[in-house]
């Protein structure tokens, strides 16, 4: 959970993709919960 070492577009990016767990997002939701 290091998120402030993250770029703030990244931290958005991933918080999106945690919120919209079921939805794919054009892949985007995919490559962030590998991360």
């Amino acid at each position: 959970m290091s998120e402030n070492t993250l770029s703030p577009e990244e931290v958005r990016r991933r918080r999106l993709a945690r919120l919209s767990n079921g939805k794919p997002s054009s892949g985007v939701a995919s490559t962030d919960v590998k991360i």
